[in-house]
């Protein structure tokens, strides 16, 4: 009995492993390509809401949390380091209260001002962490920046083009009655 409870604490271990190695992977090419300006490659992973910005509105979004974090460095190389950032007092104490949703999953990231925790907000019916509906910054002034109230911030479309197509429009409408 003792060598099948082992087995399945070894197997629960190494599962548990595995599924965060793959979700710190998936965070680290979510933020990293937001970050970068690949807003293409963002928008392949991840879904509706999040998918939905402009080029304009993610880096009015991306300006935004770099003017505390810094740019994007990196995700823990492991679970233990995944965990050992949760130990740390400025992440812990932040945290305090700050679930921002039941189906919301805190990744810790590293930027060059400061390592945070960026909440990956899964889809409610699916549940799957690694295609997010909304991201949720938590910044080190204890306020927290979420991806989807950027939506139209930065001008309309789903690229560059749009965005400016729109600002050039609202001049014109000024104009009008």
């Amino acid at each position: 009995m003792g060598i099948l409870v082992s087995v399945a604490w070894v197997g629960g271990y190494v599962a548990f492993q595995k599924s965060v190695g793959q979700l710190l992977s998936n965070t680290g090419t979510i933020v990293g390509s937001l970050d970068s300006g690949d807003y293409a490659s963002f928008r392949g992973t991840t879904a509706s809401p999040a998918s939905d910005l402009s080029d304009a509105d993610y880096a009015a979004f991306v300006a935004e949390y770099q003017a505390q974090l810094g740019g994007y460095a990196g995700v823990p190389d492991s679970v233990f380091e995944w965990i050992e950032d949760f130990s740390d007092p400025a992440i812990g104490q932040a945290m305090q209260g700050a679930m921002p949703a039941q189906n919301a999953i805190p990744m810790t990231v590293d930027f060059d001002n400061a390592t945070t925790v960026v909440f990956l907000i899964a889809d409610q019916q699916t549940g799957d962490p690694f295609n997010p509906v909304d991201m949720i910054y938590l910044l080190p002034d204890g306020s927290m920046l979420q991806l989807s109230d950027y939506l139209g911030t930065g001008g309309g479309g789903t690229d560059a083009d749009a965005a400016t197509d729109d600002d050039d429009e609202d001049d014109d409408d000024s104009d009008g009655p």
